[in-house]
């Protein structure tokens, strides 16, 4: 059966589910898996990080689970509509904010060989907020807070800096988002003709970004320059005018760029250019490794 992993984006209150919803009432042809994370995980059930982690990550292995054949009961799974011989569309229900949480399933498509495609719905943090206080309950909704850092963190595709998001598409959700049918019919069938290739060229492409990783040396080194330029960045924001909530919100998006720019130094997917990886890792370093390391590292940080 060909299959796509739709990954659905955009801020709570976007119209994630109700799009879905609607997609399905037009009778589109497909057999469709909606995975909505809020069903699965109750927003008033108090976990902590790590938990909240821990059921993410069981979400995205039963559906690896489903695909491979092995799993038969889920509370998403119901098969009992589908269509003998029709594709299969699995939706995945959930903020999506971060590229890293959507480039899972973006993997999980290359080592099976199916369809893969993004659709972001945009709102404006106000509008989310909005219908968040309008059209939740107090268990369900989310604060305004959490609703502005989050925006203040969105990653939306790139597929000009990701070219693992060329098949993505983005929804005005202020309105009905029924117009958009048509294209994300395309888009589906495009996914669906163009499965992600785990074949050769890719491993070899794998394999050379592993040659450019970053050893432990310069991660360490990173890590380094990092602290010093968000120590130093605290400082000016300190001096400066901006409120404390204000200050907090720039700060705490600063350490979560940090973590993510060592994350992706450690497997590969920021780059490094080779000769700087293996200088910084022999006894030959010069003051201009450093230098060009860190100059690198503000780019990482959108700091030039």
């Amino acid at each position: 059966m060909k299959t796509v992993i739709a990954a659905l984006c955009g801020l709570p209150g976007s119209g994630k589910t109700r799009f879905i919803s609607d997609f399905i009432s037009t009778k589109p042809g497909f057999n469709i898996l909606h995975i909505s994370y809020d069903a699965i995980i109750a927003r008033d059930s108090n976990l902590d990080e790590e938990d909240w982690k821990h059921r993410r990550k069981s979400i995205r292995q039963s559906v690896e689970s489903y695909l491979r054949g092995s799993l038969t009961t889920a509370p998403w799974l119901n098969e009992d509509n589908f269509i003998d011989g029709a594709s299969r569309i699995v939706f995945i229900d959930d903020n999506n904010f971060l590229s890293s949480m959507r480039y899972e399933y973006y993997q999980l498509c290359r080592s099976l060989e199916i369809g893969f495609c993004q659709i972001e719905l945009r709102v404006s943090p106000e509008l989310s907020i909005y219908r968040n206080k309008e059209l939740r309950s107090s268990t369900e909704s989310i604060s305004p807070d959490i609703i502005r850092k989050m925006a203040s963190k969105f990653e939306s595709p790139d597929p000009l800096k990701n070219p693992w998001e060329v098949y993505s598409f983005q929804i005005d959700n202020r309105g009905a988002p029924q117009q958009n049918f048509d294209m994300i019919h395309s888009i589906l069938n495009t996914a669906l003709e163009n499965p992600v290739k785990d074949h050769l060229t890719e491993r070899s492409e794998a394999a050379e970004a592993s040659r450019s990783a970053c050893s432990a040396s310069v991660v360490h080194q990173a890590d380094v320059l990092l602290r010093k330029k968000i120590s130093a960045i605290i400082k000016e924001l300190k001096e400066s005018k901006y409120t404390k909530e204000e200050r907090n919100v720039k700060i705490d998006a600063l350490i979560c760029k940090k973590k993510e720019v060592l994350e992706d130094l450690k497997t590969g997917h920021a780059r490094v250019p080779s000769d700087i990886v293996r200088l910084m890792g022999s006894k030959e370093k010069k003051d201009w490794v450093i230098q060009e390391l860190s100059e690198g590292l503000d780019r990482l940080l959108n700091l030039s």
